[in-house]
């Protein structure tokens, strides 16, 4: 490349490819270059895929929902650092965030670029959609369903995430977590299945 490329979209017939400095570029299926635009906007870092949108960061701390045509900024929201997990629901994407000094948030946002909720965390946790197409938050405070008002209830489930959790739902709503040393199932209904103690972090 002859600068620096971010991202890459699909199309129908190839495929968009996004620049830091804005321009995308389609690359027909054959690797035939067709047409070249701006979207008048610098991008930084990796996107997220949601809701058929391209996420970017820009440099000025914006993220900004590219969108499906790849022509113009859909919506944007202020103030978000580097993105470090995300998590699409059916209706909210979840991003956790975590700024240069080492602080961290959970940002819930709804198809349409509205901020549903913004919260602090001491440090970054881990993200899964759950068996409804809502989101689970594994952070310091416990495990927490997030449905798609954005609003937050605490599980049963006695565990406390960190940054080396993780975290993921099967298709019959087992759900398993690690945090950092444990590996520990749950059924749907927050029984305890079985544990695994890791012999190391990984």
């Amino acid at each position: 490349l002859s600068k620096d490329g971010v991202g890459v979209g699909l199309e129908r017939d190839g495929v968009n490819l996004f620049y830091a400095d804005g321009e995308v570029q389609f690359v027909a299926r054959d690797g035939t270059l067709g047409q070249a635009w701006s979207l008048g906007e610098p991008l930084q870092g990796a996107p997220v895929s949601a809701f058929g949108l391209q996420l970017f960061r820009t440099p000025n701390n914006q993220l900004v929902a590219v969108d499906t045509a790849a022509r113009q900024i859909a919506w944007r929201i202020d103030d978000v650092q580097p993105i470090v997990r995300s998590a699409l629901g059916t209706e909210v994407l979840g991003l956790v965030t975590e700024a240069p000094d080492g602080s961290a948030e959970l940002l819930i946002i709804d198809s349409r670029g509205t901020l549903l909720d913004r919260a602090f965390l001491s440090e970054p946790g881990a993200l899964a959609v759950d068996g409804q197409g809502g989101l689970l938050a594994l952070t310091r405070g416990g495990l927490w369903h997030i449905d798609n008002d954005g609003q937050w209830t605490l599980s049963t489930i006695p565990v406390i995430g960190n940054r080396d959790a993780a975290l993921r739902v099967g298709p019959e709503g087992t759900q398993y977590i690690f945090d950092g040393l444990t590996l520990t199932a749950y059924s749907a209904d927050n029984v305890g299945l079985w544990q695994v103690p890791m012999s190391r972090r990984i």
